[in-house]
């Protein structure tokens, strides 16, 4: 486990990985015709079935997978993009977390950094809570959202969550061998400075996981495709 969160050693512990805030990516379906032997077994199962297609893995997978094998070969992009909102949550992100200790004082929470899976994936929480064991026994996920957004989520509760953040919960709590994980809102008035928190417990889903499970390999086995297509066609000036 790297020790802290954006730094050098951070970012190479995380290269090339699959992240449980992007882990969505890879779990998008699209539909695609049946082959003859799918419609075959298909049919017997279901006699009376019109139907034709099937769900197979979504093209965002293969997408992610391609980015990946790339950075692992020549490093993380340097252009990335820090939107309004992403950098909200960066300077917002450790006050949510002393608000949300303050209100929880009995949980031992504390910060980490990456934390590895099966060496080709891994989480990086925003915050955990440890047992007495020093061992983890759930997380924080902490979002800083517009003022319409938080009580959007105040007002209807996990059905406002998106499906991009359950999945990312979702991962941490396979990361971390975990049975539920906190989904914590922070908002900060602009007019008062009062601060808002909201928290909702996700609990752990075993369809969700078994798909993450079922797809990060074949995510890993199409990127390390896509290097050898890369170490085999790229010109290079030495």
């Amino acid at each position: 486990m790297s020790k802290l969160q954006r730094n050098k050693e951070w970012d190479k512990a995380r290269l090339g990985k699959f992240t449980a805030s992007r882990i969505y990516e890879i779990l998008t379906d699209k539909k695609r015709p049946m082959t003859e032997e799918e419609m075959n077994v298909h049919m017997i199962n279901n006699p009376k079935s019109r139907v034709k297609t099937i769900l197979d893995v979504g093209d965002m997978c293969y997408t992610y997978a391609r980015e990946k094998a790339v950075e692992e070969l020549y490093g993380k992009e340097q252009n990335t993009i820090i939107t309004k909102d992403m950098q909200r949550g960066i300077d917002q992100e450790p006050m949510a977390i002393d608000f949300f200790a303050r209100k929880n004082t009995f949980y031992n929470i504390g910060l980490c950094g990456f934390i590895p899976y099966k060496e080709i994936a891994g989480c990086s929480p925003d915050a955990v809570i440890y047992n007495t064991k020093d061992e983890i026994i759930s997380g924080i996920e902490v979002k800083c959202p517009t003022r319409q957004n938080f009580f959007k989520i105040v007002t209807k509760g996990i059905d406002a969550v998106k499906k991009e953040y359950f999945a990312q919960v979702q991962m941490q709590m396979l990361v971390t061998d975990t049975k539920s994980w906190n989904f914590f809102n922070y908002y900060i008035c602009e007019n008062t400075n009062q601060e808002l928190g909201h928290n909702i417990v996700i609990k752990r889903s075993e369809e969700i996981i078994a798909k993450i499970e079922k797809r990060l390999p074949l995510a890993d086995a199409y990127k390390k495709h896509y290097i050898q297509q890369i170490k085999i066609n790229t010109l290079k000036n030495d």
